[in-house]
C-alpha cells in the first residue's frame, strides 16, 4: 500500500509521537514519585504559602486533615482540589 505522507513525514510523525509518550511518561513517574500525604508543615511549601495561610484554610474553610497518633497529615489530592475550587 502506497502512504499518501513521504518518508521524511512520516518519520517525522514517529518521532513526534514518540516524544509525545516520553513526555507523558515522565509527568506519570514524576506524580508517581511524589508523597501523596504530607504533614501539615510540609503542606505550606507544597502549596507556595506561609504556614499561617494553611491554617487559616484548615480553620475557616474546613480544609480536610487527618491526624494519626498526634500526627497531622494532608492528603495532597484534598489541597489540590481545594485550591482548584478558587480558580477565577
Amino acid at each position: 500500500m502506497t502512504s499518501i505522507f513521504s518518508v521524511e513525514t512520516q518519520q517525522e510523525m514517529k518521532n513526534q509521537i514518540v516524544e509525545q509518550i516520553m513526555k507523558t511518561v515522565a509527568v506519570l513517574v514524576q506524580e508517581k514519585s511524589q508523597k501523596r500525604y504530607l504533614r501539615v508543615s510540609e503542606c505550606s511549601e507544597y502549596a507556595s504559602v506561609s504556614p499561617g495561610t494553611l491554617k487559616m484554610w484548615i480553620e475557616r474553610y474546613n480544609l480536610p486533615v487527618s491526624c494519626i497518633e498526634g500526627v497531622r497529615i494532608i492528603d495532597t489530592r484534598d489541597l489540590d482540589n481545594f485550591i482548584a475550587r478558587f480558580k477565577i
